[in-house]
């Protein structure tokens, strides 16, 4: 197993990017920018990988990402392009708003062709004319901010996943496809600085756990959000109610008398519902007092 396509796979837990999307892996809320483009850099004892790409999304909900790149093992020569994608869903954790998970799944595929490596199988010699991989994952990340104001927002997250591997090595002359197949764990952890809730920079490492052996890569997120979400319409004079209701200051969001985060949130603050749409605020689950 090769480390480096270990983290580039383990690596789409924490993107975004790659695997970039909101909290719950340490970048930019997609409730203040519908896209980001960025670009991923890991290295480990095996070699180093690179790859850029876009990710969409919605403020909550589903967010999908793809990237494109190349992996670089420990031989000059030995360069394989990679393709990726993953999709996934953000909830927020109750009471606790400032926390998010998103399950996700991925996928990834690589490619070496015209090799010249040679291999005996039951005594007879072949070339390898190529190798392609598809690995599949499956996994979870959370995410937590630990700060929230206008300029600088500090996001550590953590994140696992599953990850199912197939290769399939291409013989000549008129020789057969060899497939195997095995399955590793990553977990990641890092966390991501936002600057004026448009840009990401976010360092991480990844563990792998594969054959009884413990392997880790350090990789480097970098990111730039786009598409502004539309601003909520100016509050008219007198509207909302006078009832007190609990607001989050991380998040912008209040809460009616009876909600369990009412009064239950790291920090907030009271006031009337009318002083908190005034002040930008959105009532949770969209209903107002």
């Amino acid at each position: 197993m090769r480390p480096a396509h270990v983290v580039l796979t383990a690596s789409l837990a924490t993107w975004p990017a790659l695997l970039d999307a909101q909290r719950c892996i340490g970048a930019i809320s997609f409730a203040d920018r519908r896209a980001h483009i960025g670009v991923d850099a890991s290295v480990s004892s095996a070699g180093r990988s690179t790859t850029g790409g876009l990710s969409v999304g919605s403020p909550r909900g589903p967010f999908v990402a793809v990237s494109a790149g190349e992996m670089h093992n420990d031989d000059p020569s030995d360069e394989e392009p990679l393709l990726a994608a993953m999709a996934g869903v953000g909830f927020t954790l109750r009471p606790r708003p400032n926390t998010q998970v998103c399950p996700f799944i991925s996928v990834e595929m690589t490619g070496q062709f015209a090799s010249r490596a040679k291999v005996m199988i039951q005594g007879r010699e072949y070339d390898i004319r190529g190798i392609a991989t598809q690995s599949y994952g499956l996994g979870a990340s959370v995410g937590a901010a630990l700060s929230s104001v206008t300029a600088f927002d500090l996001v550590p997250f953590v994140s696992a996943a599953v990850v199912a591997r197939n290769t399939d090595i291409y013989l000549s002359p008129d020789g057969p496809v060899e497939a195997g197949g095995d399955h590793y764990y990553a977990v990641a952890f890092g966390a991501g600085a936002l600057l004026d809730r448009m840009f990401t920079v976010r360092p991480s490492v990844t563990l792998t756990f594969a054959d009884g052996r413990t392997s880790a890569a350090f990789g480097l997120h970098l990111s730039v959000s786009f598409g502004r979400v539309t601003p909520r319409r100016p509050v008219g004079e007198g509207e909302g109610s006078l009832t007190t209701v609990w607001l989050n200051t991380d998040v912008g969001v209040y809460y009616c008398p009876g909600s369990m985060s009412y009064g239950a949130t790291p920090r907030g603050t009271f006031m009337t519902e009318r002083e908190a749409l005034v002040a930008g605020a959105s009532p949770a689950q969209g209903r107002r007092c």
